[in-house]
């Protein structure tokens, strides 16, 4: 078996100290020392970043096409077509890219992020097909559109079937509903008691909870599972943390006007959230809910010390104890994964 360069130092660390710690004897060692070999080189990581930037130089060709004068009278001949035309030249791109994707999902599986870049390119070309759409048939309300889009990507994403586009459906709906919350009744303005990030938050839970009663139950749709996880519980505890910030309040000027101890029941729901969600992650072996609940347990911690001691505290004697807590919990997790080096995991 041929590993990373960073997986073989954590194989070896732990054979190591199992052999040290009395775990496995010299033979196994011997043995499970040979049963792997340490890439010279990380193809991996490589080719995932390869074709990150490859799509980021896409965009930035786009973009430097699109302030050159030349390039711009070029481009207006071109697009001096009707919308309805740039529409179908659009959704025909996106089509061919969809097609490619598939195709090589097919004969290539191997080729990950060489398939997923195929897919992300049709996912732009049928966002633009989408606008030009608008354009073509004088869609004012934006909000029509991003319906559109978010139908268009879930049913996509189910037939073909591709995670990618899953996702693009999900970020849909969340533009859809951020366009639906600010508009109808304005971001200044209350809906069911509520502000648009309480909202937003529990239009993450409710869009975790269907994830899992959707897909949790079928082995080919799981990916789809994970997607809707992923983007769910990060509407969810984004919302949380920006409602532990400004509370309930629409106005910055009314929020203005109270003190952040008197949020503190905001903070105190993040952090109950946060930390089920570790519990839930470490007992289901969740990675993906374990990590949401630990990142924002700790960004609400700081926040909350941003909060209270900024002001009152000398700055000198702010950063050392930020510097003395981050040491802390540092030392902590270096602990933490030695000691996961040298514990065999149990077996149920």
């Amino acid at each position: 078996m041929q590993v990373s360069r960073k997986e073989g130092r954590v194989l070896s660390d732990a054979l190591v100290k199992w052999r040290e710690q009395g775990v496995i004897s010299e033979q196994e060692y011997q043995r499970l020392n040979s049963a792997y070999t340490v890439s010279s080189f990380d193809w991996k990581q490589l080719a995932k970043y390869s074709f990150y930037f490859a799509i980021l130089s896409i965009l930035i060709s786009v973009l430097i096409a699109i302030g050159d004068q030349w390039l711009i009278e070029l481009f207006q001949k071109l697009f001096s077509a009707p919308d309805i035309a740039k529409c179908g030249f659009f959704i025909a791109c996106s089509i061919l890219f969809y097609f490619l994707g598939m195709k090589s999902r097919e004969s290539q599986p191997h080729k990950i992020f060489s398939n997923e870049a195929f897919m992300l390119v049709g996912v732009l070309s049928n966002a633009v097909a989408i606008h030009f759409l608008g354009e073509a048939f004088a869609i004012e309300d934006t909000t029509y559109l991003m319906a559109f889009a978010t139908v268009n990507y879930a049913v996509l994403g189910i037939l073909m079937p591709s995670h990618i586009v899953w996702g693009f459906s999900l970020l849909s709906v969340g533009l859809w509903f951020a366009i639906e919350a600010a508009f109808p009744f304005g971001l200044g303005e209350y809906f069911l008691g509520v502000n648009v990030p309480i909202r937003f938050a529990l239009m993450g839970a409710l869009m975790t909870a269907g994830g899992y009663y959707l897909f949790v139950r079928k082995t080919n749709l799981l990916s789809f599972y994970i997607t809707t996880k992923l983007i769910g519980l990060a509407y969810l505890f984004i919302s949380l943390w920006v409602v532990s910030i400004f509370g309930n309040y629409v106005s910055v000027v009314e929020w203005d006007k109270v003190s952040q101890l008197s949020l503190i029941h905001w903070s105190i729901l993040l952090t109950f959230v946060s930390a089920y969600a570790v519990y839930y992650g470490v007992k289901q072996k969740d990675d993906i809910v374990k990590i949401y609940g630990l990142t924002f347990f700790f960004i609400n911690l700081y926040t909350r010390y941003f909060e209270y001691f900024w002001e009152d505290l000398h700055k000198a004697l702010f950063f050392a104890i930020l510097a003395l807590s981050f040491w802390f919990f540092g030392s902590r997790a270096e602990k933490i994964y030695q000691i996961s080096l040298v514990t065999p995991s149990s077996k149920e």
